[in-house]
């Protein structure tokens, strides 16, 4: 005989059992039934043990979110296109985009709906390798730039403020330590090579290296939350990026 076919729905004993998986720190049950919106439980009518689905308005948003997605196509390949911009060698692993393609908006199929599309602008080199294909200047500018010009134009702050800064801001209460105020204001000040200029080599040993390879990763990291649609990232995916957008540094010793 035939499986028998599961519907669209789920045992809330069989998700106990995936808890760990899913990365939930709570039981079940209570998490379900915060979501109302979201998931639906209900007894099974025959086997008479608690289940749960996706509710319909969900499953709407859900389809809508995909339709968006679809629409922004040109936006999907030049957030991908931006980020091998940045990348040491101009190709990243696709597991690395896998892991933020909700976070930059591509379609679940983007390897090849958007990779495989586009093929004037990317390539793969492998089956799990995508490369860059035409550099754009266009794209070449950090979304930072538009923060220092209006600080610049609207502030009446000086160029040499400016320049390289980035936004700072602290939390309500946040308690300076003696001199921090002026180390930061040094730190803002401090040149850096810019995301999207490649083929830099620094020498970390010598005066001033480490403060700029510092300050350039927080460049490239700003740039890529930058690209994202609410502007974060989970720190834990973050690191499969750390040796493809960073360049690789030169030691020497100190001058």
């Amino acid at each position: 005989m035939p499986a028998r076919k599961r519907g669209p729905f789920i045992s809330l004993t069989l998700l106990s059992r995936w808890r760990n998986i899913l990365g939930l720190t709570v039981p079940v049950g209570p998490f379900l039934h915060k979501y109302p919106h979201v998931f639906h439980v209900f007894v099974h009518p025959f086997r008479k043990n608690t289940c749960c689905r996706v509710t319909k308005r969900m499953k709407e948003l859900t389809f809508l979110e995909g339709v968006v997605v679809k629409q922004n196509g040109t936006e999907a390949v030049k957030r991908v296109k931006k980020l091998l911009m940045m990348s040491v060698n101009g190709t990243l692993r696709l597991h690395a985009l896998r892991l933020i393609k909700r976070e930059l908006g591509l379609p679940e199929d983007f390897r090849d709906s958007i990779i495989g599309r586009y093929d004037r602008d990317f390539r793969l080199v492998d089956l799990e390798v995508v490369a860059l294909v035409d550099w754009d200047a266009e794209f070449a500018v950090a979304r930072v730039e538009e923060w220092r010009v209006r600080e610049y134009t609207e502030k009446w702050l000086s160029e040499f403020e400016t320049k390289f800064a980035f936004p700072v801001s602290f939390p309500t209460g946040f308690m300076f330590e003696r001199g921090f105020k002026e180390r930061l204001r040094n730190w803002q000040r401090l040149p850096y090579t810019m995301p999207y200029k490649r083929n830099e080599v620094v020498r970390v040993r010598t005066c001033g290296g480490i403060e700029w390879y510092e300050k350039r990763a927080v460049a490239v990291l700003h740039e890529l939350l930058s690209l994202t649609v609410e502007k974060m990232v989970e720190v834990d995916r973050l690191a499969h990026f750390g040796g493809t957008l960073v360049s690789k540094l030169m030691c020497a010793n100190c001058c």
